[in-house]
């Protein structure tokens, strides 16, 4: 938003010098504020990670090569439905064509508007060096990989800011046919693309496995548990907020997984009334002889969770207590 409103302004004649000063000096000052309610508000209620622990790789022991084709193929699958593994005579196959071809021609337009472009000529710069600068980060800091799995929503969310260039292009291109077979290609690419993952979306139901446990404590009226991260507010979500639960990194360990984690949930005597712990059947199945689960009253199971419950949540740390 900063970059259109500052394009604008530095094509807008009418405008006065002295008016950019003063817009390029509020958006100083707006920076300013979102840092501070960063700092002193969201900070005190929420944990979370910053960029403060950032460190470069080492360049000798890292494959770069193997991390770009890494980049390449998250980013297909990120910010365009690009489905690895699929046959290519297949519907899904089909549909990699199509979001290839288009990707190609946005990438053929930000050429072309670098060589031919003076308009916008500004925030065109900008785009492609916030590109640009997002993937030397990916490349060669801890950000990007994680176990050596390239974690692509990170990068993905300035790889948006590339679909500004369709709009740039069109204002710089003067061949109208051209520009109307480009935009052709482009929304046929989307429809093909989107028509074949909405297909195979309204096929699979990822959480099919919740729902049993989801239902048992919603009849039980089982409002406020734990669980490990990639469960805990899973749940809480597909409830709407009816069920809480606080992530944990393990049962025998009750610590905390304070990422995205309300910090009231730190405190143990959080909850002076029945609560739960849910698990998945590996998880139970690991940490079955821990104090925690031993000590649990196992009210429900299936072939994906299990639900144990406690008098409060002091009775379940007293018993993580026993084992750490």
């Amino acid at each position: 938003m900063a970059a259109c409103i500052w394009e604008w302004l530095i094509e807008n004649e009418e405008v006065k010098k002295i008016d950019r000063i003063m817009v390029a000096t509020l958006f100083s000052v707006c920076g300013a504020v979102g840092y501070r309610i960063y700092s002193k508000v969201l900070a005190q209620k929420y944990n979370f990670d910053s960029y403060s622990s950032i460190s470069f790789i080492n360049v000798n022991d890292e494959d770069i090569g193997n991390r770009v084709v890494k980049m390449i193929a998250a980013v297909l699958e990120t910010i365009s439905g690009y489905q690895s593994g699929t046959k290519v005579f297949s519907l899904a196959g089909i549909s990699n064509c199509f979001v290839v071809g288009y990707i190609a021609i946005i990438f053929m337009m930000t050429l072309y508007i670098g060589m031919k472009g003076k308009k916008h000529f500004l925030f065109y710069t900008y785009i492609v060096m916030l590109v640009a600068f997002n993937t030397f980060i990916m490349l060669f800091t801890d950000v990007g990989f994680s176990s050596g799995v390239f974690v692509s929503r990170y990068y993905g969310l300035a790889l948006t800011f590339l679909f500004f260039i369709i709009p740039i292009y069109c204002e710089v291109e003067a061949n109208n046919r051209k520009k109307i077979v480009y935009m052709a290609c482009i929304m046929i690419s989307l429809v093909v693309d989107s028509f074949v993952n909405t297909l195979q979306i309204q096929a699979t139901d990822l959480n099919v496995g919740r729902r049993g446990a989801i239902t048992y404590l919603k009849n039980n009226d089982l409002n406020f548990g734990y669980a490990t991260f990639w469960n805990a507010n899973v749940t809480t979500e597909l409830t709407d907020g009816e069920i809480n639960l606080a992530p944990i990194c393990s049962a025998k360990s009750m610590k905390s997984f304070e990422y995205l984690m309300k910090k009231e949930y730190l405190n143990i005597d959080y909850i002076d009334s029945t609560c739960f712990i849910l698990l998945t059947r590996e998880e139970y199945n690991d940490e079955k002889e821990c104090s925690v689960i031993e000590g649990g009253r196992k009210e429900y199971e299936d072939d994906f969770f299990v639900v144990l419950t406690y008098h409060n949540s002091e009775e379940l740390y007293g018993l993580a207590a026993n084992d750490n």
